[in-house]
């Protein structure tokens, strides 16, 4: 029975456990070792294969990365290598994830869980399998940002979408492109790149690149220079950052999601969001907050005393605050607009942008106690959406932003309400 390390260090890492002979039972990763190893160790209960490998294990050893993404990569390389019994993956690698990079003439790096698919008929890469495959699509996404690729099935006529925000150089996917011999070598230079990223060979290709750009500063090609030190000081902040970047890859899958569900033509930039406070009408309020790119921007939050309804109507009041806010035309309007209520807040913004002639989709947000029971209502959708079909980027995304319109309504009611009880 394997027994608990004395030191354990709170690092990311994969561990390893291992028998008498040395031969690797079982390969995981941790954001820290520390934690997830604890996991192991305590009374809590555990399922029975893991009681059966603690029980054959003799010791547990571990390696210890810069960042969590590294550490990732390098538990499936050494998943591949021993192929440890205890993995699940190697007993059912259908619910997990491959990158497959194709042998198009300009190949593609698609995710899938079958890359039979690929490799039937072609010399496509396959990387894999990946445990995690969130944690596989963060990784792309973030080494698309430092080496764009493509990920488009087929090819089509004109630029698309990920050309316009930076993902690929756009001439990838066309079907009759018209290229340079540097733009082609460009864009195969930054395939080797990202394979040798996931091959967790970070920091071969890390040298590769400090050597170019040397050699490029030698040559006086300065832009060219300062182009390969951009690359190589995101790949260092990806790795040493891996953490705060997952948090903004995980915002961003919120907005592309959100894209998606309400049909837009890109992902929204500016999103407010409303609420009401009031005692029985008393002291009534409403709040718009604002979310530029998935972040809170409190420049542009803004507060709003109900002037013209005395009585406990919440939805003449939100009548109201957007009645006004639509009038400041030196407002940017939102790309989207997310409300605390169901189905008749819905219709009283409708019926207010309609007024306005603006066509703004609206989600109208009905909370239970359980988010199992919470729904929305959308614009252009007749039924009510469980936010349990929601993925959890684009569920967490509206719940912030209606918690922060529901903080700041209360915060100008507590105000108002501690004003007038000094007055007394």
């Amino acid at each position: 029975m394997v027994k608990k390390p004395q030191k354990i260090p709170d690092r990311p890492g994969i561990y390893l456990f291992k028998d008498k002979r040395g031969s690797i039972l079982y390969v995981g990763k941790a954001a820290s070792l520390k934690d997830r190893l604890a996991f192991y160790f305590s009374k809590r209960e555990k399922d029975a294969r893991v009681q059966k490998m603690l029980g054959e294990a003799d010791r547990v050893e571990w390696r210890e990365y810069d960042s969590e993404i590294e550490a990732f990569l390098a538990e499936v390389q050494e998943i591949k290598e021993s192929k440890p019994r205890y993995n699940i993956v190697f007993r059912d690698d259908k619910q997990y994830s491959y990158a497959v990079i194709t042998d198009d003439p300009f190949p593609k790096i698609i995710t899938t869980h079958q890359p039979e698919v690929f490799t039937q008929e072609s010399s496509s890469i396959v990387f894999g399998p990946f445990v995690e495959g969130g944690t596989l699509k963060f990784a792309l996404k973030i080494f698309r940002k430092i080496f764009p690729f493509c990920t488009c099935r087929k090819p089509h006529n004109n630029f698309c979408l990920n050309y316009h925000i930076g993902n690929c150089p756009g001439f990838c996917c066309l079907k009759n492109p018209t290229i340079t011999d540097d733009q082609y070598q460009g864009y195969q230079e930054n395939i080797k790149s990202v394979k040798e990223l996931l091959a967790g060979q970070r920091q071969r290709l890390l040298a590769s690149l400090k050597k170019d750009m040397a050699a490029e500063a030698q040559e006086h090609n300065f832009e060219k220079a300062l182009e390969l030190r951009d690359k190589i000081q995101k790949i260092e902040m990806t790795f040493a950052n891996a953490k705060i970047i997952k948090k903004i890859a995980f915002r961003e899958d919120g907005l592309d999601q959100l894209t998606k569900l309400l049909n837009l033509p890109r992902p929204p930039r500016r999103i407010e969001g409303y609420d009401i406070s009031n005692i029985q009408g008393r002291y009534a309020v409403g709040s718009m907050v604002v979310f530029w790119d998935g972040n809170p921007d409190k420049n542009e939050y803004r507060k709003f005393k109900i002037k013209t309804v005395s009585v406990a109507d919440d939805l003449a009041m939100l009548g109201e605050i957007i009645e006004r806010r639509l009038k400041h035309h030196d407002w940017l309007y939102p790309d989207v607009i997310i409300v605390d209520g169901g189905k008749n807040q819905l219709k009283k913004l409708e019926s207010a942008l309609r007024d306005s002639l603006l066509k703004i989709p609206v989600i109208a947000l009905t909370k239970n106690n359980k988010h199992s029971g919470s729904h929305i209502f959308v614009s252009g959708k007749r039924s009510a959406i469980p936010l349990s079909r929601l993925t959890s980027a684009t569920r967490d995304l509206i719940l912030q932003i209606d918690e922060e319109a529901h903080h700041f309504a209360i915060g100008y009611y507590r105000k108002l309400h501690s004003r007038q009880l000094r007055r007394n």
